[in-house]
């Protein structure tokens, strides 16, 4: 008998149950306005001792039957105006354009700090190399003069052996590091550019002391920009902690010659090693500088880079001056003491020595006697 009264106790409530779930659910439906509510509405409750709160019991027997039990007289209640339905979607439209902003700063911030985590992943590499090799830091790319296939150790290399690939000293330029490793690719550029993935970092190639003679002396105006390539000494620099070693490089936009060395896989068009290839705002790329190979602005507040010291920061680009001054010649010289040159502030418009002299003819003869690089050094 107790099983049995158990049982039907449990019918019991499992039915009312059911019944207060059909009566919440029309509920919903009113309040959402899809249907009209009635003034109030009968539903069968058999057992008592379920009742729900905020309605009204009310005794009564089925209609030709004995008595059952009792009904619940539910009150509808009233749905939305439109005025509020109105009011609802206006205060989450400003909530949401409070948001989107907010959240795509933190997302512009979250890649920022990635590429500055691979920059400071270069720095390390760097350090390591100048502590095995004697204070020599790995350059630009070397191209001038070198046979076809020489086994050209470089940058690259350098941070993919240091990642454990043992292929890293094989070959003059094995674009499966680039494409393999994530950290020489740069996060902001990515995204635009998610089937071109090549390298987004340019190196410092720049002579410290500027544009020079056949004779190796600076001249600021009629020299020849040499390019340190290979390896050079790092205390090269006075200060080594205000010279940027790697940089983000341009994108697509700033210099279309990249677009082709990205598709190419030629990473010789990342070595920033003469003016014209430093950052240059949009209006005054014109001739030779409408090729710059290192990023103005790659990130909403700057451009990443990494000192040769190892430490990375955001260099943001200074305003462009107005009055009698050059806005051409003030960034380039501003960006040459960035990278290291001495001798970044001239008598004469930098504009004119963007390319410097050409070489001519026997150039090998004493290009190599006056460069600071190294190009076939072999760690």
């Amino acid at each position: 008998m107790r099983i049995r009264r158990l049982r039907y106790e449990v019918l019991v409530a499992q039915r009312a149950l059911m019944a207060f779930c059909r009566a919440g659910l029309r509920q919903l439906i009113i309040t959402l306005g899809k249907c009209r509510p009635r003034s109030e509405e009968l539903v069968e409750l058999p057992f008592r001792g379920l009742i729900p709160r905020g309605v009204r019991l009310v005794g009564g027997s089925r209609e030709g039957g004995p008595m059952m039990g009792s009904f619940l007289r539910l009150r509808a209640a009233r749905a939305f105006t439109l005025i509020e339905v109105l009011v609802v979607v206006a205060i989450i439209a400003v909530l949401l354009a409070i948001l989107i902003p907010s959240l795509n700063r933190v997302r512009a911030q979250g890649r920022t700090v990635k590429c500055q985590t691979h920059e400071r992943q270069f720095g390390v590499a760097a350090n390591v190399f100048v502590a095995e090799h004697r204070s020599r830091i790995l350059r630009a790319f070397g191209t001038y003069n070198v046979p076809v296939g020489a086994n050209l150790y470089n940058w690259v290399n350098h941070v993919a052996r240091l990642m454990g690939d043992k292929r890293a000293r094989d070959g003059a330029y094995i674009t499966e590091l680039v494409e393999k490793y994530e950290v020489f690719q740069c996060p902001e550029r990515t995204i635009t550019h998610p089937d071109d993935r090549f390298l987004d970092y340019a190196i410092n190639g720049l002579d410290h002391r500027g544009p020079l003679t056949r004779a190796g002396i600076p001249d600021p105006v009629g020299g020849m920009w040499i390019e340190v390539e290979g390896v050079s000494r790092i205390d090269l620099w006075k200060q080594p902690s205000r010279v940027i070693y790697i940089m983000d490089g341009a994108s697509e936009l700033e210099n279309p010659d990249l677009a082709a060395a990205r598709r190419s896989h030629e990473p010789t068009a990342f070595d920033v090693w003469h003016a014209g290839h430093l950052p240059v705002y949009g209006e005054d790329r014109i001739g030779e500088r409408a090729r710059p190979r290192s990023a103005l602005q790659m990130h909403p507040r700057g451009s990443s880079a990494v000192f040769v010291d190892g430490h990375v920061e955001q260099v943001r680009p200074p305003a462009r001056p107005g009055g009698a001054k050059d806005p051409a010649d003030y960034i380039c010289q501003w960006y040459m003491k960035k990278f290291g040159v001495e001798r970044a502030s001239t008598e004469q418009p930098v504009i004119k020595a963007i390319m410097g002299a050409p070489y001519g003819s026997g150039w090998e003869s004493w290009y190599y006697r006056i460069s600071v690089g190294d190009p076939f050094y072999r760690p």
